[in-house]
């Protein structure tokens, strides 16, 4: 769009942070006002950046502008759903956001119209702050522009790149593949997949688990990649008919805490022996899997801990001055209890 004549050029927070010679973050501060009295920032700094924005005739948009006036004091947690480990995440928020005076919204988003619905009406500054958590068609381009606009982000994705706003990675591959070699030196070789096909993120664990049987040759058939697996109701009922399968599998990953429960119940009522004769392993390790019968092995962190998250989004939205972009690795684990 360089070839555009200079009057029609829309120009960004990044061309303002340019003439003035300061960071992107720097400018977001400056023109969305979270800054106070303690601020380093000096003056000729401030003068500097309010000079090239006019020179540029840049003029921040509706979230900025609200942010100058006055703070919300709210903070929005975006998800796609309120699975339970979901639902453990927004009551510990919750707990934090009290702690720091903010008012929590919740979010659920799901479907590429509701993570774009969302991402507009944060745009707008109806909050001070937000963690998006588990979203799938916000892209980097979308999260630098609410960084943009002076929102203090957190987002939880795959990748580690950031620019303005904070991202938690949480590595997943690693701890898949550890739950399939254990099944494999186990001697299982008949092992079905349990999931939601419907959800996007679930979809790709579905996946992941594919691929990674293919590595061992062993190949999953449509029978075996149970997509309508989608909690413990569905998954109690098909477990439940196990023994009527021409051949049924000696073990099923489960990409859901809840479809694992449901299987080792069905199980159960179906005279299956877990996991003599049926191993299962779930995704999440929410706090139920510690009281199943057996217990259930799953891939997730060994303790439940969103502190990472409210130590981000609270410290940016408590600075006087911009923060440094930070990215925070976390490695999810096999947990090996007595259903594998």
């Amino acid at each position: 769009m360089d070839s555009l004549p200079y009057h029609l050029k829309k120009n960004t927070i990044h061309d303002v942070a340019e003439l003035a010679g300061v960071s992107s973050a720097t400018v977001s501060y400056i023109l969305s006002g979270r800054r106070s009295q303690k601020s380093r920032i000096s003056e000729a700094t401030k003068e500097r950046v309010l000079e090239a924005a006019g020179q540029l005739n840049y003029s921040p948009n509706a979230a900025a502008r609200n942010l100058r006036r006055r703070r919300t004091d709210r903070i929005c947690l975006v998800m796609p759903t309120l699975s339970p480990f979901n639902t453990l995440f927004v009551s510990r928020m919750q707990d934090a956001a009290d702690q720091h005076g903010y008012f929590t919204i919740t979010a659920l988003a799901g479907s590429e119209q509701r993570e774009i619905q969302i991402f507009n009406e944060l745009r707008r500054g109806f909050v001070d702050g937000a963690v998006l958590l588990g979203t799938h068609f916000l892209n980097h381009g979308h999260f630098r522009q609410l960084a943009d606009a002076g929102l203090a982000l957190v987002v939880s994705r795959d990748e580690n790149e950031s620019d303005g706003y904070d991202v938690i990675h949480i590595n997943e591959e690693g701890a898949s593949r550890k739950a399939v070699n254990h099944l494999i030196e186990k001697g299982h070789s008949c092992i079905a997949i349990f999931g939601d096909l419907s959800n996007i993120l679930q979809r790709q664990k579905m996946e992941r688990y594919r691929c990674l049987l293919e590595e061992y040759a062993i190949r999953v058939s449509p029978g075996y990649f149970r997509g309508d697996a989608v909690g413990r109701r569905s998954t109690y009922d098909i477990t439940r008919r196990l023994k009527e399968w021409e051949v049924p599998p000696t073990a099923i990953l489960a990409v859901s805490d809840r479809a694992a429960i449901g299987s080792i119940l069905g199980a159960r009522d179906a005279g299956i022996r877990v996991p003599e004769e049926l191993a299962v392993i779930g995704f999440g390790n929410i706090p139920e899997t510690e009281i199943t019968t057996p217990a259930l092995s799953t891939i997730g962190q060994p303790s439940i801990d969103f502190q990472p998250f409210a130590d981000l989004l609270f410290s940016r939205l408590a600075a006087e001055e911009p923060l440094a972009d930070r990215v925070i690795e976390l490695n999810n684990c096999l947990i090996l209890r007595g259903s594998a």
